[in-house]
């Protein structure tokens, strides 16, 4: 069961799921000069939808369920800022300056005659780095050692937070999110994923997360991240955690279902249940294409699995 409950803290609904998130300074005013009083009205037009490029496949004829909420709704403030998506231009000079970060001694895989360059990735005897043009960064050995000793979870806690520090990812902000076996060979634990998550004036980032996986004798055995910028944006009125739970249920009701042509509200890892009990609802942040936006989280069990469903929290009504 330890094992399930971590692979679903892995499920986070987004095409980029794994970031390191650089934040200009924290001290930044709530408002730029340049955007005060131009978003007044909050709008589909002025911000997208959080979850813009997420696919979710509804399930039309959806038996009747309950959702029972058994846990207190958070505290808000009225208005939230939002953040701007800065990527860094990703070329074979910046490629190389993450492998040379990483202490990666290899050499870049040439692209085949004709085809443009989808990624730059580097090779040696016993590792792969790959740099997408994203920003996104994944770092993993070709073949796991044939043997050794597993290091217990607070081990590979330990392992994984220095190897962040020793180059330069760790920061403050970044707190332990999840930590589990992630790879299991001839019916045996192999590695165990460790799981870090970013915030941004306290409150967390749901899919800014940094992952190391640790294999036997304390090896690193994958590291994923993205590296990117984000700036202050505008501040936006929020709805109410009350206004987000009618909205989850509406959408679960619905099957999942979006109406088409009107942007996706919720996302949610399940549609088919008798019973969702949501224990926790909390105010977060969401990493999209080109914003990080708040959006209210429910927790819970839907059946006995672990739920998680996720609610746009910007009020765009305009009242």
């Amino acid at each position: 069961m330890k094992n399930k409950r971590f692979l679903i803290l892995a499920f986070i609904l987004c095409a980029a799921i794994i970031v390191v998130i650089g934040l200009l300074n924290p001290s930044s005013p709530a408002r730029s000069s340049e955007q005060e009083g131009e978003l007044s009205s909050e709008s589909w037009d002025a911000l997208p939808s959080p979850f813009e490029g997420i696919t979710q496949f509804g399930v039309r004829n959806v038996p009747e369920h309950d959702v029972i909420l058994e846990a207190s709704m958070p505290s808000v403030p009225k208005e939230l800022m939002v953040y701007r998506v800065l990527k860094p231009d990703v070329d074979e000079k910046f490629a190389s300056r993450i492998a040379d970060n990483f202490g990666f001694n290899g050499e870049l895989v040439p692209t085949k005659s004709g085809e443009p360059r989808m990624a730059y990735v580097f090779t040696n005897d016993t590792h792969i780095l790959e740099v997408e043009l994203d920003g996104s960064i994944r770092l993993y050995r070709k073949n796991l050692p044939e043997s050794g000793e597993l290091p217990t979870e607070e081990e590979c806690i330990t392992i994984a937070e220095n190897w962040l520090r020793s180059h330069g990812i760790y920061s403050a902000d970044l707190k332990l999110a999840g930590v589990g076996i992630s790879l299991i060979r001839n019916g045996k634990p192999a590695a165990v994923g460790v799981r870090f998550m970013r915030s941004i004036d306290g409150i967390p980032i749901r899919n800014a997360i940094a992952y190391v996986s640790v294999t036997y004798d304390g090896l690193i055995q994958e590291v994923m991240l993205t590296i990117y910028d984000a700036k202050p944006y505008a501040a936006f009125k929020l709805k109410t955690p009350d206004t987000a739970l009618k909205i989850l249920k509406a959408y679960l009701d619905s099957g999942g279902i979006t109406p088409e042509g009107q942007p996706r509200e919720c996302i949610a890892n399940y549609i088919l249940f008798k019973r969702l009990i949501v224990r926790n609802v909390t105010l977060e942040y969401f990493l999209g294409k080109e914003y990080v936006q708040p959006v209210y989280v429910f927790q819970g069990e839907a059946d006995g699995e672990e739920f998680t469903g996720i609610v746009d929290a910007i009020n765009r009504s305009g009242s």
